[in-house]
């Protein structure tokens, strides 16, 4: 900036450059909701509220990808501005406003072993880099998931933005679903539990339920839902009389004058929770505390994003607003994971949170926020999903059907997956200890060799061994690619195809793609099956198929608790395979 005459508003600027090689191609940088491939895009890190059909992001994360074997961490929570091969066609051009940046190059050469023990240091040969270790090796700098109870897995019905509701609703909304044998694991309270303007206020409205403990404990007597959720922000209506409580207290963000900030950008004159006050932090979770002594089990964290940077005093003099608007993200899930956590166990504690930011992975689960009722946006939600994996988070969620419109019920269809439980959940454990995604795997995680891999953003891995290819059309029909291998179809085992491959099939309603990769031991509950925290070690509850085995196949077997129970190898007897049970843990 040509500014010599008047330096009072001078502002310096650190541009880095580093070279796009040819093929090169980028990913990461948070739940984006556009191309896979970030080339091309300009792409800027600043927590937003834009729905998932726009380059907004409610989840943005300094952290980027290569295909040729590396990533890199742009240690900064401020805005960082990029240009991935769009300004310079050959570059990747890194703008953040300051005269400082800390960059971390993260390589992924790794030590190769088995799956379940390192037998020696002579026995590790090193291999090429893979995007797998530059994941583990950067959530080992930033912190790796925890891990979530079975319970989570479950489906999770909500009363959305329904305005007016009270017991009587909610439990006709609870029998119309044990009516249609539609199963789930967590009733949730959405916005209005609480009285209009008075969000977020952590008070259940007495006029329509003016005992709640009482009435969350007969809905779980009753057997309708095991676990219940409650919606909540960090926005305080000035209506509420807590408003003036937080307020006087000094736990609410100020303007420079000191007088108590107040946001519109959401209701009118809302105050924030200022998350930097420690003694806020305990009066936030004293309000959590109470709900969960009234039965409550897990919290949706929304919103998160809409935090003013402009005239801003945090109550910790060092805390500079631009760089904390991104970092809100962080400081708000942060005490609500604990609180939980302090309640229900290490790994018991479970947030639904809307926001993110470099680290939050530490704090799970997270949804991909609010998106259209159309294929189109099932589509643009399975790209953030896929971009944020690619950020180290393990777990992933999105609303079924959609949060705007109304969906056509073809949307509604394939989604339940309890029979795979004890699949998931061990597969589940592995991701948390290495920072790899879970619940929708990129397929290059999976195949980085596989040029064709690296561009499949309509299909995923579900963990390592099954692929799954969502079903975008009404008519059923759905094209995707199969890599190298043999692949058996889940509904129909005689059904074997050699990668790689496109494939196009046509599905009804009870199915979709599920391929299962060769060499696999897959352990299913039994059939019928439709809850997602059951004792799948029983062995009437379970039942194991193997898909083209070898003699490298194995699966480690955990219970519902996180324990090894057993592991599984194929052996082969005179051309018969079957699976033996080389160790076994008592629980």
């Amino acid at each position: 900036m040509m500014q010599t005459g008047d330096m009072r508003n001078f502002q310096h600027y650190i541009l880095t450059q580093t070279s796009l090689g040819v093929g090169e191609q980028i990913y990461g940088l948070g739940e984006r909701f556009g191309a896979l491939n970030k080339v091309g895009q300009s792409v800027v890190l600043w927590n937003a509220d834009g729905g998932t059909s726009s380059d907004q992001a409610y989840k943005n994360v300094s952290f980027w990808l290569s295909n040729k074997g590396y990533g890199i961490f742009i240690d900064t929570p401020q805005r960082v501005e990029l240009e991935i091969g769009s300004e310079r066609s050959c570059r990747v051009q890194t703008s953040i406003e300051g005269q400082r940046l800390k960059w971390y190059i993260i390589y992924g050469t790794y030590a190769a072993a088995t799956a379940l023990y390192i037998t020696s240091m002579l026995d590790q040969r090193l291999s090429g880099p893979t995007p797998k270790d530059v994941l583990s090796r950067y959530t080992t700098l930033t912190g790796k998931s925890n891990c979530l109870p079975a319970w989570s897995f479950g489906l999770r019905l909500t009363t959305s933005f329904t305005t007016e509701y009270d017991e009587n609703t909610i439990n006709g909304f609870l029998e119309g679903m044990r009516d249609r044998d539609i199963p789930f694991a967590v009733f949730h309270y959405d916005a209005f539990w609480m009285r209009p303007f008075h969000w977020c206020d952590f008070e259940f409205m007495a006029s329509h339920f003016p005992d709640p403990k009482a009435q969350i404990k007969r809905l779980k007597e009753s057997g309708l839902v095991s676990k219940i959720s409650v919606w909540i922000n960090t926005y305080i209506g000035q209506a509420s009389p807590v408003f003036q409580e937080a307020a006087d207290k000094g736990y609410l963000l100020k303007r420079k004058n000191g007088d108590v900030l107040k946001w519109d950008l959401w209701q009118a004159g809302m105050g924030i929770v200022d998350f930097t006050n420690p003694d806020a932090c305990k009066w936030f979770r004293s309000k959590l505390d109470a709900l969960f002594d009234i039965g409550v089990d897990t919290i949706k964290t929304d919103f998160g994003e809409r935090i003013p940077t402009k005239d801003v005093q945090w109550f910790d003099n060092n805390v500079d607003a631009e760089r904390t608007h991104n970092h809100y993200a962080f400081i708000y899930n942060k005490p609500v994971y604990e609180a939980l956590q302090e309640r229900y166990g290490k790994d018991g504690a479970v947030v639904f949170a809307r926001a993110a930011c470099a680290g939050t992975q530490r704090f799970p689960l997270q949804w991909g926020g609010d998106c259209e009722s159309t294929f189109e946006a099932m589509a643009e939600s399975l790209r953030g999903g896929l971009s944020l994996g690619l950020c180290g988070y393990s777990f992933w969620s999105v609303d079924i059907g959609g949060f705007e419109g109304y969906p056509d019920p073809t949307v509604y269809k394939r989604w339940l997956k309890c029979r795979l439980m004890p699949y998931l959940y061990s597969e589940s454990l592995e991701a948390v200890k290495n920072g790899w995604p879970l619940s929708v795997r990129a397929m290059s995680l999976e195949f980085p060799e596989d040029r064709t891999a690296w561009y499949c953003d309509q299909q995923f891995m579900l963990g390592s061994k099954i692929l799954v290819a969502p079903v975008f059309d009404e008519s059923g029909e759905v094209e995707f690619y199969l890599p190298s291998g043999r692949w058996s179809s889940f509904r129909d085992a005689s059904r074997t195809i050699d990668g790689p491959k496109w494939v196009t099939e046509k599905h009804n309603f009870e199915t979709l793609p599920l391929d299962i990769r060769e060499g696999t031991i897959l352990v299913l509950g039994k059939e019928g099956g439709k809850r997602t925290n059951y004792d799948w070690t029983k062995p009437e509850d379970h039942e194991v198929r193997i898909y083209e085995p070898d003699g490298e196949s194995s699966f480690p077997l955990c219970d519902p608790e996180g324990k090894l129970f057993a592991i599984l190898k194929t052996t082969e007897d005179h051309g018969t395979w079957r699976v033996d049970v080389i160790e076994v843990r008592m629980r």
